[in-house]
């Protein structure tokens, strides 16, 4: 076999061409097809035909000069039938000079005739073989005499793009390898496209975990942040209840004038007890002697355990005054700590000549936002009592900036829930104090 290059490309040309086959053969199958045929070929190619595959065989000595070498019939366009005779040179690497030979070329109906692929030394030994394949193919011999004019017809006539060499079109394998040259560049790319696969799939991975952490660090920053603004203002998660609650004055203005328009006795009922809470007033009547079951007080309806007592109740209007938002017992900010609450109620006491029952304050509520994290309002919720309160501080007249009620409402977070008489005057609520 011989090497030329044409068109930058080292092509191989007088291999041993066999008949076309329907079956593409691998690597296996050309070493197996090239020791029936002789046991001395150790390169194979494969040009495809109308008719089938073909393959053509040949000896290479040093494998080395002929690794990147194509075969020049996989990859030349002439006519299906053609028979000629090309002056060709090639570099001796052995003797430094350029030596001359003639490459006879024969093909019939597409096909490459077996020893359509010749290399000859001298004119007469090609002439005179193409003087014999000229009788048997009955194909005019086509000559061409120069090297240069050989060349421009195959650089013509060859048909080898740039596909064609990434798919390696009629390269040259050698039989004595594991694995054939199309086999090891279909591995090279099988493992270079891996290669992008797993690098793709890294650097995915790796720009998906730097932003889920990234992702992670602005919600841990975001629920510090939520979490100190909630530490810092707690109040806006629990209600402030007092602000719902009527004024002390306001209840006073709803339910004394109710609870001094009340007879002591009603159709021969005396008066037990009444008791002002929300927007209506509870009475309760005790039977005497004198009285009836037939004509009860007012309203009235019998107790259906205890048929002594009699119960009737009169609605009453709540009217709340507006109160300023950063005004006593309004924001919480406003509101004074625990002794201080207890310290006022205390001075009320004192001067109303009335009996206190000391503020109950219970423990701070709380509030779980999250499993995390627990909230604790800022202030504390009691209960107190003002009982037997004399009479005359239950006069109330409307407008009055003195008296009983005037001092309750000033107390922050006072709230009244029930004025009650029951020959004496009592007055219960609840009461917020700051932490």
């Amino acid at each position: 076999m011989e090497l030329i290059t044409l068109k930058k490309t080292t092509w191989v040309l007088g291999l041993r061409w066999m008949a076309p086959v329907r079956q593409r053969l691998g690597h296996m199958g050309h070493k197996a097809l090239s020791e029936l045929q002789d046991e001395e070929f150790n390169a194979a190619a494969r040009r495809t035909t109308t008719q089938g595959i073909q393959y053509g065989l040949g000896t290479v000595e040093t494998w080395s000069n002929y690794s990147s070498a194509t075969a020049l019939c996989s990859c030349l366009r002439c006519p299906d039938s053609f028979l000629g005779i090309f002056k060709l040179c090639a570099p001796d690497p052995t003797l430094g000079p350029a030596k001359e030979f003639w490459w006879l070329h024969l093909r019939i109906d597409g096909v490459v005739s077996e020893y359509g692929d010749q290399v000859f030394f001298s004119s007469e030994e090609a002439a005179s073989f193409a003087s014999l394949l000229e009788k048997f193919s009955g194909l005019p011999v086509e000559h061409y005499e120069s090297i240069r004019e050989s060349e421009l017809w195959l650089e013509e006539h060859i048909q080898f793009s740039t596909l064609d060499k990434l798919i390696a079109k009629g390269h040259l394998s050698n039989l004595r390898s594991m694995a054939s040259r199309s086999t090891i560049l279909r591995l090279t790319i099988l493992g270079i496209l891996l290669a992008i696969m797993l690098g793709t799939f890294f650097i995915y991975d790796h720009f998906t975990e730097k932003a889920a952490l990234e992702s992670a660090v602005l919600r841990k920053q975001e629920h510090a942040a939520r979490m100190e603004d909630m530490q810092r203002h707690p109040e806006r998660f629990f209600p402030m209840e007092w602000q719902q609650q009527p004024l002390a004055s306001d209840a006073a203005a709803a339910c004394l004038p109710g609870l001094l328009a009340l007879p002591l006795a009603s159709n021969g009922w005396e008066l037990k007890s009444a008791s002002c809470i929300g927007q209506k007033i509870n009475i309760e009547w005790q039977y005497a002697e004198g009285a009836t079951f037939t004509t009860l007080p007012s309203g009235a309806m019998l107790d259906g355990k205890d048929m002594l007592t009699a119960r009737s109740s009169i609605p009453v209007t709540l009217r709340s005054s507006a109160r300023l938002m950063d005004g006593p017992g309004t924001d919480h900010h406003a509101l004074v700590d625990r002794k201080q609450a207890t310290a006022l109620l205390s001075d009320v006491t004192q001067a109303s000549g009335a009996r206190l029952s000391l503020p109950q304050f219970k423990a701070q509520k709380t509030r779980n936002i999250d499993k995390k994290t627990k909230i604790t309002a800022p202030w504390h919720e009691g209960t107190w009592e003002l009982s037997e309160l004399p009479d005359i501080l239950m006069d109330y007249r409307a407008g009055e900036k003195v008296g009983l009620f005037e001092f309750l409402t000033a107390i922050p977070g006072l709230c009244v829930e029930s004025i009650k008489f029951d020959g004496k005057w009592a007055v219960k609520g609840k009461i917020y104090a700051r932490h």
